[in-house]
């Protein structure tokens, strides 16, 4: 809507005169330059001015309701002895002492000559017109389209660009001048309709899918700064729910792909990074592109693990050429919205005491804001940089990237330093090598924010600012942190974020090396072999500042958890053009994969000091219990999928996974999981090339 409003008002504004143009506009004493700014946001020009010659602070008082844009301008001239002179988009504002009483002499409008553009747009390649070409006056909301026969007319300003587009042609921008007559011929899009989608276990052109795969690219990835690829993947892609599980930085995300296929088990999706099944997301800045693999056809090739959607990650790789160093950075602030409006110190005061007369002197309150307390501006930093190049032979990118969140709670923040780098090897014109390396550090501090069933030692954060009394302080009259002295005694917001502590570190590296052999024309082998290890540790402490450690004499517990998967994967592909109209490619593979997960806990209370917190667990008086777990699990698998297309019209698939899983039960440890697709692409029959309609439209069951 924002950006429809800016568009909507720059349009109007190049072909309306400033005595058109309706405005709202009362303000009192207002400094000039707030004045001005205040008209850019409503009518969408852009003021300009040298602050040397004018007082930019002096007031102005205007009582529009409405009046036209020339006549406030007028009525600003006159009492800022300024003269505006408009052009186009832009207002210039110069000083003029002594400036006349008439508001006309002071506000020059120069409108800018209007040209009637007429034309045809047809297609390079057959000369054919293009019914339905979208046609825009760059900068505005002005255009029109082409009728059946190509043809168009509009009123353009002298000097102003066309911009053309069509679905399936590049786009193109012409420059008016003072022409009259413009006749486009429009380029076919050739990377558009050849676009190549990856899919599991290779990659296909985007006209020859037959299940449902939805792509995302880069740009949009890094469209704006997010804490990783998942959330910058959100509302790019139909069909896919991704929702935060909650707002604190460096929270996880709940995907859905599928709905939620599962009571007892995970609804995620499979991720497949590079060739890497089960792999870690790399940052966005670091993807080339995602493809989401949604329904039965395109899932069936990974088994039963494909049974809540797939999501393909490619990662960025080097190109020939000399060596490319690039280097972003981004910074956003964050605020809180919607804030509760909660009763004063005084009138809160007043109304317990109507209760329970005498609980609160009002001669001795405070008047604290809790949420003021809490919350803060909160900020997100991200820094990016890659190194790219190499030979024919030789191919290299390596990127570091740095994303650092400072949460609006107090004492909540996120870091992630991640590398990436990859390696592609031209051996021979047959043999190639490939090694992907991904290694990262998480760094996370949280704060309580959703309640226990504790009773009042678990208070959050945030409920505990809408309802702990504002006449108190943070601390009391002995420097220690108050306590409600409504129902059950419990610790005010500022000492819940303070001093219950939690931190989590994670370390994850992930690595993938490739070979890739043609043994005959068409056939290739392919083998990778992956490892992906993560450790990750997790404190917690409670201090005996607060209630909820006091009552204790402090509260400690430390986890950690280490990982391991490893990854073999080894398959045939071989594909072929038989008399220029039948098209057939084969696949097949076996996959063996291994997990094991190893996790440990200690926790103990009442401790002498609350200097090491916890990392002093041997120095508690009381200890609880320790924990400890292990889980392993393997999967060995056979694969197929064998695509047909005949005149690249009709598009058949099959594919075919033999799962062994050692999750499975007893007498059931092996399933088959076959699919089965068609398509009709009905934009490449005869009788579609006169219609206008979406090109590479498919009919598809599966």
């Amino acid at each position: 809507l924002l950006y429809t409003a800016l568009f909507a008002n720059e349009g109007r504004a190049q072909r309306e005169s400033i005595y058109e143009i309706q405005v709202r506009f009362k303000v009192a004493d207002m400094p000039l330059q707030q004045a001005l700014q205040s008209l850019e946001r409503q009518t969408g020009f852009n003021f300009t001015f040298n602050d040397a010659y004018i007082d930019l602070q002096s007031p102005v008082s205007i009582n529009a309701r409405p009046s036209t844009l020339g006549d406030v301008l007028g009525s600003i001239a006159q009492q800022a002895e300024i003269k505006f002179t408009r052009i186009n988009n832009n207002i210039h504002v110069v000083g003029t002492p002594g400036a006349p009483k008439n508001a006309a002499a002071v506000v020059e409008e120069i409108m800018p000559e209007q040209v009637k553009v007429s034309g045809t747009v047809t297609s390079s390649d057959d000369g054919e017109p293009l019914p339905g070409v979208s046609i825009l006056i760059k900068g505005s909301s002005q255009g029109t389209t082409t009728d059946f026969n190509g043809q168009y007319s509009l009123m353009a300003p002298e000097g102003s660009i066309l911009q053309f587009s069509y679905i399936g042609f590049t786009p193109q921008e012409i420059e008016v001048g003072n022409q009259t007559q413009l006749n486009i011929a429009l380029q076919p899009d050739l990377e558009q309709l050849e676009e190549v989608v990856v899919i599991g276990y290779g990659a296909v052109k985007k006209s020859d899918l037959t299940g449902s795969v939805s792509s995302v690219g880069s740009e949009e990835l890094t469209a704006y700064p997010a804490v990783g690829a998942v959330q910058a993947l959100q509302g790019r892609a139909a069909g896919v729910q991704i929702q935060a599980n909650n707002g604190e930085p460096g929270a996880d995300f709940k995907v859905r792909i599928r709905g939620g296929t599962s009571i007892n088990a995970s609804s995620d999706p499979l991720y497949v990074i590079d060739g890497f099944v089960g792999g870690t997301l790399p940052p966005p800045e670091d993807i080339a592109s995602i493809e989401v693999l949604k329904d039965a056809s395109a899932t069936a090739i990974y088994g039963s693990r494909g049974a809540n959607g797939v999501i393909m990650v490619t990662t960025r790789k080097g190109t020939e050429g000399k060596m490319q160093v690039n280097f972003s950075s981004s910074f956003t602030s964050q605020e809180v919205i919607n804030r509760l409006d909660l009763l004063g110190s005084r009138d809160f005061a007043n109304y317990i005491n109507e209760i329970n007369p005498g609980t609160y002197d009002l001669n001795n309150i405070a008047d604290t804001d809790w949420q003021d307390e809490i919350f803060r501006t909160g900020g997100i930093q991200n820094y990016q940089l890659s190194f790219s190049g190499g030979s024919e032979n030789v191919k290299y990118y390596v990127s570091g990237v740095y994303y650092d969140q400072e949460g609006i709670i107090l004492n909540s923040d996120f870091q992630r330093y991640s590398v990436t780098s990859n390696i592609d090897i031209k051996a021979s014109e047959k043999f190639k090598l490939g090694v992907n390396l991904f290694a990262r550090r998480t760094d996370q501090n949280g704060t309580l924010t959703q309640e226990g069933s504790g009773g009042t030692t678990n208070a959050g954060v945030v409920s505990s600012a809408f309802k702990f009394e504002p006449a108190l302080g943070i601390f009391n009259n002995n420097g220690q942190y108050t306590l409600s002295q409504i129902g059950d005694p419990h610790d005010n917001p500022v000492a819940v974020a303070r001093e219950r502590l939690s931190e989590s570190v994670n370390d994850r590296l992930q690595a993938n090396f490739s070979a890739e052999y043609e043994l005959l024309p068409g056939l290739v082998l392919r083998s990778t072999a992956g490892a992906s290890i993560n450790n990750g540790r997790t404190g917690n402490y409670i201090s005996t500042l607060i209630n909820a450690g006091a009552n204790v004499g402090g509260d400690a517990s430390i986890n950690s958890s280490k990982s391991t998967l490893l990854l073999n994967e080894n398959y045939l592909s071989w594909g072929t053009t038989l008399a220029d109209r039948h098209e057939v490619q084969l696949l097949g593979g076996y996959s063996y994969q291994s997990f094991r997960d190893e996790n440990w806990g200690a926790r103990g209370q009442s401790f002498i000091t609350n200097a090491v917190q916890y990392w002093d667990l041997d120095g508690s008086s009381v200890w609880q219990r320790p924990s400890s777990g292990l889980s392993e699990w393997e999967l060995s698998s056979w694969y197929s999928r064998a695509n047909y297309s005949f005149d690249d019209r009709f598009l058949v698939t099959f594919t075919a996974r033999y799962d062994g899983a050692s999750r499975f039960s007893e007498g059931n440890k092996w399933a088959f999981f076959p699919s089965g697709a068609v398509a009709w692409n009905i934009g490449n029959e005869a009788f579609m090339e006169n219609l206008d309609v979406v090109s590479n439209m498919k009919l598809r069951a599966s």
